[in-house]
């Protein structure tokens, strides 16, 4: 017996790509006794100067391609009567997030980031933690402070930032009022 590998070579890494791409997990291919223990793999995984580093994403990647893909397969089999309907809707669902897990720019969800904005904008906006303010200081912030220098020292200590673009730009709505 000759026992399992534990020196990584190109070889072995590109043996344990391929079945990742695949579809099979680490932890399935590390079973085999001709490959590392699976903690050996995901040793390498984890180190940041591994060459199997790279490797790796790059088959998981591809694992997400081949997720995505099985998807329409079980879906013939499920509209040809092969495959029973409630079966191939969780094997379906299990495979579109673990495709949208390994291939997030493929398959994954899509979040839409717009910011639309109507209004008029004539300054540079300020944002202050109002609920961090002294009642105090509130009032004063409140009232329209004439220069950024004096809402600089309102916020002195308070653990605000105190990188005041322009007071003015400040719309301030008391606290409690309607």
């Amino acid at each position: 017996m000759t026992g399992r590998k534990t020196i990584y070579t190109e070889e072995l890494g590109e043996s344990i790509a391929s079945l990742i791409m695949e579809g099979r997990s680490v932890n399935r291919i590390c079973q085999s006794e001709q490959f590392p223990a699976s903690t050996t793999v995901h040793r390498w995984i984890c180190d940041f100067d591994h060459p199997f580093r790279e490797k790796y994403a790059r088959a998981v990647e591809a694992r997400g391609i081949y997720f995505g893909e099985k998807v329409s397969e079980i879906a013939q089999l499920v509209l040809s009567g092969r495959v029973d309907p409630n079966a191939g809707r969780v094997a379906i669902d299990a495979l579109k997030w673990s495709a949208g897990r390994m291939n997030p720019r493929r398959y994954g969800d899509r979040i839409d980031v717009n910011a639309n904005h109507s209004g008029r904008v004539d300054h540079g906006v300020v944002v202050f933690a109002v609920g961090k303010l002294s009642e105090d200081e509130f009032d004063a912030l409140a009232a329209g402070s004439d220069s950024a220098e004096n809402a600089r020292r309102l916020t002195d200590g308070s653990g605000l930032s105190d990188d005041v673009i322009d007071v003015e730009a400040v719309e301030v709505v008391r606290r409690g009022a309607g």
